[in-house]
């Protein structure tokens, strides 16, 4: 799946003409228009509120059928769109109230876009992105900033996934160093108040313990690295808790989002 969002965040970076070193601005603009206080004034604000309406749009109507399986469901959300494309055409109606004619919104290509079955990203539509200095619109950045955080959320739910299995494996680890333990101390004649025989069986039901433990992880082992996949590196045992503190990923708009954060799990 990790494979399959990353070449789909390729794929949309090639579709939009998003070099490398603009991807962190893309996903900051977006950013910065959803959390926009809407505060510079009346006109800009209607202006963020008709594109996030519009975006909203397009976004819930391709969803409709993929993420929904109930037909009453559907047709509730069908019935939410209708509201939401009447409060679109009312913010539109209401921003072009005494717009000159070449910078009013035409309604029929919002409507032809809305329609499509695939939305596109290759023609802007709101004037005051034909007059602006920015040469991508917001709608380009956002589908962008989707594939983007479609990554993201896999490469999270990888480490924490790999993180629970090497945790996983290291209990078990810790279960066959007390057997071990204890198997010694069997050995270097403790339980005194136990016969020879006693003593004999002790460490014959020990060892089977053992073994059952030393195969379990052998097993998760190779189930877990087999899920990983062939290319995670080998981590030393005592790196384990340097390597959880590590791999946290935190929200800083400045992380790599291509960088490889799984780890292996410890060898058995």
């Amino acid at each position: 799946m990790l494979e399959g969002e990353t070449q789909k965040m390729k794929d949309t970076c090639e579709e939009l003409g998003c070099p490398e070193d603009k991807v962190q601005q893309w996903v900051n603009d977006v950013r910065d228009w959803a959390t926009n206080d809407n505060t510079s004034g009346d006109n800009q604000s209607l202006q963020r509120s008709i594109e996030q309406l519009f975006l909203g749009l397009c976004q819930k109507k391709a969803c409709l059928y993929r993420q929904t399986d109930s037909n009453k469901i559907r047709q509730l959300r069908r019935k939410r769109l209708r509201e939401e494309k009447t409060k679109l055409l009312a913010a539109i109606r209401q921003y072009n109230t005494g717009q000159p004619p070449e910078t009013e919104i035409q309604e029929e290509e919002v409507e032809r876009r809305l329609s499509a079955e695939q939305q596109t990203t290759d023609s802007l539509i709101w004037p005051w992105e034909v007059q602006s200095d920015e040469s991508v619109s917001i709608l380009a950045q956002k589908k962008f900033f989707d594939a983007y955080m479609g990554k993201r959320r896999l490469v999270e739910e990888r480490a924490i996934i790999v993180r629970e299995m090497r945790q996983h494996c290291l209990y078990l680890r810790s279960q066959a160093d007390k057997i071990r333990m204890q198997m010694q101390h069997v050995s270097c004649g403790g339980h005194s108040d136990m016969t020879q025989k006693g003593r004999d069986g002790l460490a014959s039901l020990l060892k089977k313990r053992l073994a059952d433990v030393d195969t379990h992880i052998q097993h998760l082992s190779s189930a877990y690295s087999l899920a990983i996949g062939p290319n995670a590196p080998q981590w030393p045992d005592d790196s384990v808790e340097n390597h959880d503190q590590d791999s946290d990923i935190s929200d800083d708009s400045e992380e790599d989002p291509d960088e490889d954060i799984t780890h292996t799990l410890p060898p058995p």
